[in-house]
């Protein structure tokens, strides 16, 4: 047992090193621990100037860096869709200020942009429900309308498949209200027919105008024609997510998004889901996409969206689906290479 003792000597024992302490700091050792502490906060300021300079020039750099891109643009896409449509598609969240660099460089490129198409939130609400199954009701008839075989001329003069082509996708038996829907959407934006694209499209646009009446989507740029290419603008994601509500069919937003991707380029010519960095982490429409398996001619993705970057590698990545071959793209996770590669033929050809 500790007895009173122990306790007294422990005590004296602390307070004879306190004053030990008190002695050699007030004395011999004054000066030396206030040199050191001096040094060291001298040391500190620089390495808070050098991190201040290097944050400086770090900014800088990608300042420029996205001006010298901007201004380079136009030389490195011109040309690479011409005689291509290209419709845009705005998932709920998607940012705005992306949709108009984005369509300047497809211009530069050559493309038609035929509109673009803001899918609200209401596309997978679980209340409303009942309005996604009276627009397929109404318009189903649409979706069994017998589908053209989408062909091109050869050098011969004889009809062949399209590079990338695919006929539209039928209605899937009026069982699932969110493939029909997506089916429907797809009809109005996208056709794998060379020979339909760009022209007015009566019936679409009367499907269009139903989904805008039952608050699913809203037209951002009149769609003034099919187009045979598409670019699905995807959200961030939200630094606090919030767990997403189940869709009817028991999937979330997210992968309802995924799948009208996958929907639109069945039905279409090729697809590229574009977001910022974020969207290809946890939770993102473009890390839910790169996690799917795809056919071999899959919906590319791109990571770097809001930088001259960004459009230019869509641009190429449009290029590369309409040939019937897609990838991943970006830096993000699941990337495969920053843009798709380019060979030294198709830039002497551009």
């Amino acid at each position: 047992m500790i007895d009173f003792r122990y306790h007294v000597v422990s005590l004296v024992s602390v307070f004879i090193a306190l004053a030990v302490g008190i002695v050699l700091g007030a004395g011999p050792l004054r000066g030396q621990i206030a040199d050191q502490l001096s040094a060291r906060v001298d040391q500190l300021a620089e390495e808070k100037r050098q991190l201040r300079s290097d944050k400086d020039i770090a900014e800088a750099g990608v300042k420029n860096r996205d001006a010298f891109a901007t201004q380079v643009t136009p030389l490195l896409v011109t040309g690479r869709l011409s005689g291509r449509h290209v419709v845009l598609v705005s998932l709920p969240g998607a940012q705005n200020e992306l949709v108009d660099p984005l369509t300047t460089a497809l211009k530069a490129a050559g493309a038609e942009v035929t509109g673009r198409v803001e899918i609200k939130t209401t596309w997978s609400a679980p209340d409303r429900s009942q309005a996604r199954a009276t627009v397929v009701r109404e318009w189903s008839k649409v979706l069994t309308a017998p589908a053209q075989q989408a062909t091109r001329s050869s050098g011969s003069g004889t009809p062949r498949p399209s590079a990338g082509a695919k006929n539209a996708t039928p209605s899937r038996g009026g069982t699932d209200i969110r493939a029909d829907l997506q089916d429907l959407l797809a009809r109005c934006l996208v056709t794998a027919n060379p020979l339909e694209t760009g022209d007015p499209d009566p019936v679409g646009g009367q499907v269009l105008n139903a989904f805008s009446q039952q608050g699913l989507v809203a037209v951002r740029e009149k769609v003034t024609g099919r187009a045979d290419l598409a670019v699905v603008l995807a959200p961030p994601v939200a630094t606090d997510p919030v767990a997403p509500s189940p869709s009817p069919s028991g999937a979330d937003p997210v992968r309802d998004w995924v799948d009208l991707s996958l929907t639109l380029d069945r039905a279409g010519g090729g697809v590229v889901l574009f977001g910022p960095a974020s969207s290809a982490l946890d939770g993102g429409a473009l890390a839910v996409l790169r996690a799917q398996k795809q056919d071999t001619r899959q919906v590319s993705t791109v990571d770097t969206a809001g930088s001259p970057m960004g459009d230019v590698t869509t641009i190429y990545a449009l290029s590369e689906q309409g040939r019937g071959d897609g990838n991943a793209y970006g830096f993000g996770r699941g990337a495969a290479a920053v843009m798709p590669a380019v060979s030294v033929a198709e830039q002497v050809a551009s």
